[in-house]
This record gives C-alpha cells, sequence and structure tokens, in this order.
C-alpha cells in the first residue's frame, strides 16, 4: 500500500503574511486610539485653559467695576465692560476675555465673561471657547435719609448758620436729579433745636421719629465698621488738618496722599471722580481752607475752624463744633456720643442737603460699591449656549 502526503507548500507564507495584517492592524489601531486620546488630551487641556481665561474676566471686572459704572447701565441694557482683554500665562499671551454686564433689576447684575484660547495649534490657532456668567448684587450704601442734618441730642444754631434742607447740586455733577420735600433736620423728639443770632433752619424739622444709634452706624448694607475697614485715608486721632488739596503725580491723581480728597468742583482735574473713605479714630480739627469730597467718619469729635467745603456724607459719632464759614454739601450726622446733649453747635457754617453729593460719594467710593456675587448659585457655565443674549 502507497501512503499519500498532504502537500503544505505556501502556508507558512499565508500565515506570516496573516499574522502580519493582524501585527500591522493592532498597531494601527493603537496609533489611532492614542492619537484620539492625545486630541481628547489637548481639546481638554485647551478647554481647561479658556475657562481659566474667563474666569479672570470675570474676577476681574467684577472686583474693578465701580458702582458708578453698574448704575449707569440702562435697566435691561448691556455694558461690554472689557474686550478682548489678553490673558497671559507662563509668560507668553494664551488668549483673551471679553466681558459684559447687564443689568436685571435695580441692584442685580449679570457679568458675563467669554475666554478664547489664541495659541497655536499645528500652525492654526485654537480658538476653543468657554462662557461664564456670575449674577451679583451691587451693595448700597445708604446714606440718604433725604435730610441736611441728623443729630441725636441737642442742635444750635449760631452766627450765621445755614441748615437748608432743599436739594441741591452743582452745574459741574451731570446726572443729578433733585429730590423734593426733603427735611433741614431730623432729630429725637427730646432733642431741643434752637436758633441764635442771625442762623437759620430752611426747612422742616422732623422729630416724630425716636433715633437709635443704627441711625448712626448702620448705612443699607454697610455698618459703621465695615466703613472703617475699606478707608483709604485713615489721619491719626488728634490731628490738626491745616492743608487739604487734590495733588498728582505723574498726570495721575495722587490717592497715596491722606489729604488729598478729591476735587468735586473741577471737572477737568483728575481727581474730580476720587471719592476717598476718610477715617479718624479720635478728634479732628480742620483749619484748612480748600475742598473734599468723598465720606469722613470721625469716631471723636470734630471742629472745623476755617472755610473748607465738604460735599458728600460726614458721619461723627462725637459732637460737632464749627467756626469759619465751613460748608457741608451732602448730609451731616451728629451722633454726640449718644447723650441728648448739645450734639451739634454750628457757628458761622452752611450745610445744605444734596442727594446728588451723597450718591456720587456712595457709587465712587471703589470699595464701597462694587459689586459682589449672589450667595447662592451665582456662578454659571453658558459655554453649551449658542445665541444666548
Amino acid at each position: 500500500m502507497t501512503l499519500m502526503q498532504t502537500r503544505r507548500e505556501g502556508f507558512a507564507l499565508a500565515g506570516a503574511v496573516l499574522a502580519m495584517v493582524l501585527v500591522g492592524a493592532i498597531v494601527t489601531g493603537g496609533f489611532y486610539a492614542a492619537h484620539q486620546e492625545s486630541r481628547i488630551t489637548r481639546s481638554t487641556e485647551l478647554g481647561d485653559l479658556a475657562q481659566y481665561i474667563a474666569e479672570q474676566g470675570l474676577e476681574t471686572v467684577t472686583a474693578n467695576t465701580k458702582g458708578s459704572t453698574l448704575d449707569a447701565i440702562a435697566m435691561n441694557g448691556h455694558n461690554t465692560i472689557a474686550n478682548n482683554v489678553s490673558v497671559q500665562y507662563g509668560g507668553r499671551t494664551v488668549g483673551n476675555y471679553t466681558v459684559v454686564i447687564t443689568r436685571m433689576t435695580e441692584y442685580l447684575f449679570v457679568v458675563r465673561s467669554t475666554g478664547t484660547v489664541t495659541i497655536a495649534q499645528a500652525g492654526n490657532a485654537s480658538n476653543s471657547t468657554r462662557t461664564l456668567s456670575q449674577v451679583i448684587r451691587r451693595r448700597v450704601a445708604d446714606f440718604d435719609n433725604q435730610t441736611a442734618v441728623q443729630v441725636y441730642g441737642d442742635l444750635t444754631v449760631t452766627g450765621n448758620s445755614n441748615i437748608i434742607g432743599a436739594d441741591m447740586s452743582l452745574a459741574a455733577w451731570s446726572g443729578c436729579t433733585l429730590t423734593a420735600n426733603t427735611d433741614a433736620v431730623t432729630a429725637n423728639p427730646t432733642s431741643t433745636i434752637q436758633i441764635q443770632g442771625a442762623g437759620t433752619i430752611a426747612g422742616t424739622t422732623d422729630q416724630s421719629t425716636p433715633l437709635s444709634a443704627n441711625d448712626f452706624t448702620v448705612f443699607g448694607d454697610i455698618t459703621w465698621q465695615e466703613l472703617v475697614s475699606m478707608a483709604t485715608n485713615v489721619i491719626p486721632a488728634g490731628t490738626t488738618i491745616s492743608q487739604i488739596m487734590p495733588t498728582t503725580s505723574n498726570g495721575q491723581c495722587r490717592t497715596s496722599d491722606v489729604y488729598n480728597w478729591g476735587a468735586p468742583t473741577s471737572p477737568s482735574h483728575v481727581c474730580f471722580n476720587y471719592f476717598p473713605i476718610i477715617y479718624v479714630p479720635g478728634d479732628l480739627t480742620i483749619s484748612a481752607n480748600g475742598t473734599g469730597q468723598g465720606i469722613l467718619l470721625i469716631a471723636g469729635n470734630m471742629n472745623v475752624q476755617s472755610q473748607f467745603d465738604f460735599y458728600g456724607p460726614v458721619v461723627v459719632l462725637g459732637t460737632v463744633d464749627t467756626q469759619g464759614g465751613a460748608k457741608v454739601i451732602g448730609s451731616l450726622f451728629a451722633y454726640g456720643g449718644g447723650t441728648v446733649g448739645d450734639a451739634f453747635a454750628a457757628g458761622n457754617m452752611t450745610v445744605q442737603y444734596s442727594s446728588c453729593g451723597i450718591k456720587r460719594a456712595a457709587l465712587g467710593a471703589f470699595a464701597l460699591s462694587r459689586g459682589i456675587p449672589i450667595r447662592n448659585r451665582s456662578w454659571m457655565d453658558y459655554s453649551a449656549v449658542r445665541n444666548s443674549f
């Protein structure tokens, strides 16, 4: 019997080719998967970078936008606060942000920041974007009690002093609307209000409601302690000021000068829109002729012996004694230490109510008036929303 042998010529070659095809497929699949993973990683990295840029725009604009800027936005209106502002990271420009603020109510605003990555990827700009939004509320510093002088204790108007309740503004101030039916004096029902010599009180004296310490230390959302912590100009107790005037440095308003209190009557001056919060932790004597604006806080007694004009709210926790023809255009609070005694003795001084003077100071004081995020769910990511507001 003859044995038949199976022919196997060519099988090894076919097996080798098949193995090479399989290995090639595996390698190709590996390269493809690695490439996809690289693209996903790169896309995630660029997305995170775009979010970082958008967050920087959101935080920068929220922290540096004054209340006066927010207040100037019309209801349901928009204002582009920052447009294509470059962002540096790792020593190079990585992108830019654009921030738009929309006004929803009198005090609520939506801040929308779009961050765009502009660094090159494979020869082309990536243009990865993220859009973040935050709801902020403008802090309300309410010094406007619609009265020229608010006094806890007694008030004596002597000499040629005038307390005027009618609202007023300066021609240099724009956008002012006068308030009608304002008071000259607000005091406790037990306070003694008297006029001696040629002094006058022009307007209504309101003694219908008892006053408390909060009427002199709480101003809307802001307390006395918070105001003190925000003070830009701190003057030692017991100081006698002999010179107050706006100063400049390299063409800019010199805000480091504690005796620079702005230029309220000079629109062309670089300090016209500078509104310091001035704090004195004790008694203060002013013997300087000049002008100032902002918010003046005196923990002790105030004695004015010169022709000094101040525009804005003045809060004195001690007593007030004036001579020399000084003026306060805004409002003056005299607590007198909380005792029913002579809290305010006006001799040769004019105090006139000015809603615009108060508002300009409250909105212009940077730390005081900027918007703050609302407490619950203020931050949102709108990156996936197209054709949004």
